[in-house]
């Protein structure tokens, strides 16, 4: 049987962009107060998904009362019109998009002991190999753009983001498509290094009876696997993806799970030597999820020393820190702050 290599696509080549976390779009068929209301609490049940990592609460009456007065939340709306199906099939349909406030969510749902999968979230790299009876997909090519809608739709509704490979000869001579079906973890890991992942999601998908799917999510220093399968191959596709999201959740909000709440650090900051390099540390720390406030407590030459209020705990500062490019942690400390210095 032929092999199809299949990635998402969209935006930039490789890349699929993070959703906005505090954003939903939703039906609005009724232009009435309690239609609007109702379209509220459903953009504010999808943001709550994204913003907690947790699928679970998309249905059931678990978070009801945390929607209840979603309105309330709301720091902008728009009625936008999407198109539907293709053809004179076609239709146009009125949706609700949402914008929620960022700062009182995260109250809302820390006071109902839900726990925030903090952003900037490391993006996911995706290789995903599929065995069929029909022609060779790749990435991109004509054939595979049902699957590649599937991930990307994934994706956003996670608000996850998604880096792709590039599939050129650099790739395909450490992950070519006999890498990924023998499912040689260690070359993949190899191949993906140039792409600066938080975790690399491996698929492969054949069908015998059914569509069966094995799934491998490769986190630094362990390895999730698991199989899905059925008569229907995107959703195959969809339910692989939204597992592996979810182990990113899980893991992610694990490590920044406090245990006796937030905490409060000092961070002593190298490299930054004249006022530009100050405003983007400042600026990027304050970007964190994990920290809720950055105070300035000294400036020396080339040093700055901060401190931080953090929402949770030290680990996960610093395993976001280790995932990003903009600050690196430096061994020891600086007179009892954590030791970081600022990369170019």
């Amino acid at each position: 049987m032929p092999l199809a290599l299949v990635v998402a696509v969209g935006g930039p080549p490789g890349v699929c962009a993070e959703t906005a976390l505090h954003e939903a779009e939703v039906p609005w068929s009724d232009q009435d107060a309690q239609s609007r209301a109702d379209a509220f609490r459903q953009a504010l049940r999808q943001v709550i998904v994204r913003v907690t990592g947790r699928r679970g609460l998309a249905d059931g009456s678990s978070i009801d009362s945390l929607i209840e007065n979603a309105q309330a939340f709301v720091q902008q709306y728009q009625l936008r019109t999407a198109e539907t199906g293709l053809g004179e099939a076609s239709a146009h349909e009125p949706r609700l998009w949402a914008r929620f406030d960022e700062e009182a969510v995260g109250r809302l749902l820390r006071e109902a002991g839900l726990a925030l999968w903090s952003s900037p979230r490391p993006p996911v790299l995706v290789w995903l190999a599929m065995q069929s009876d029909g022609p060779t997909l790749i990435a991109g090519s004509e054939g595979s753009e049902a699957m590649v809608e599937v991930l990307r739709r994934g994706a956003a509704s996670r608000g996850v983001s998604m880096i792709l490979p590039l599939l050129d000869l650099q790739d395909l001579t450490l992950a070519g498509a006999p890498e990924l079906w023998a499912e040689a973890e260690e070359r993949l890991r190899a191949a993906s290094q140039r792409y600066r992942p938080g975790s690399i999601l491996l698929g492969r998908i054949e069908r015998g009876v059914f569509w069966e799917a094995r799934w491998s999510l490769l986190l630094p220093g362990s390895v999730r696997r698991w199989t899905t399968h059925g008569d229907v191959l995107d959703l195959v596709v969809d339910e692989g993806f939204q597992e592996a999201i979810d182990a990113l959740a899980f893991h992610y909000t694990s490590v920044a799970a406090p245990e006796t709440g937030g905490a409060a650090i000092a961070v002593s900051v190298s490299g930054v030597h004249d006022f530009a390099s100050y405003v983007r540390t400042v600026r990027y720390l304050e970007s964190l999820g994990e920290v809720e406030s950055v105070d300035v407590l000294a400036v020396v030459a080339g040093r700055v020393r901060l401190g931080l209020k953090l929402r949770t705990g030290v680990a996960g500062l610093r395993e976001l820190i280790a995932l990003e490019s903009t600050l690196a942690e430096d061994a020891g400390d600086v007179d009892g702050a954590l030791a970081l210095r600022l990369l170019p």
